[in-house]
């Protein structure tokens, strides 16, 4: 299955604070993530609860263009008001002018493709590059190119099959 996702939210955090920040604003821990790995995380409250469930993508290595620090990928219906509480939690939390968030929504476009046959579907559009799996872990990302053009390729799925997520400028 082929979903169009462009409508999450794809934020960028960055800076000198940028990995004190991320392991603050996380669940899951941050710490000594390599460039690539991709965790899906709940953003918590100060009484625990739930604010958000995310991806976060450790950026470097030429991902999303080159740039460096973290990158967020939320639901649709809640990337703006994600985006707003994790900017005024920056803030309270003593990271601004550290750790800089930045919407890049509308800078890139989002196409899963799920399922069993995800794979067959997608290689022969990225070159070879996903002929074979054995070195693209679950949860890991990388570039590619896909029918010609520049994507950060998620290997991720929340279907129960294998699937892909192209990050696409």
């Amino acid at each position: 299955a082929v979903f169009d996702q462009s409508y999450f939210g794809k934020f960028i955090l960055d800076g000198e604070g940028a990995d004190e920040a991320v392991q603050w604003l996380c669940g899951a821990d941050m710490h000594g993530r390599r460039e690539g790995a991709v965790v899906y995380t709940p953003l918590c409250n100060a009484f625990g609860g739930v604010e958000a469930d995310l991806t976060v993508t450790k950026l470097g290595g030429g991902l999303l263009g080159g740039g460096r620090g973290w990158y967020f990928c939320a639901g649709g219906s809640t990337a703006s008001r994600d985006y707003a509480w994790i900017t005024r939690v920056l803030e309270e939390g003593g990271y601004a002018g550290r750790a800089f968030l930045r919407d890049e929504s509308e800078k890139y476009s989002l196409i899963s493709v799920q399922g069993p046959r995800a794979q067959q579907l997608l290689a022969p559009l990225a070159a070879g590059a996903l002929d074979d799996l054995s070195g693209f872990d679950f949860s890991t990302a990388r570039e590619l190119t896909v029918a010609g053009l520049p994507a950060t390729c998620l290997r991720l799925t929340f279907v129960g099959e294998l699937g892909f997520e192209l990050h696409v400028p």
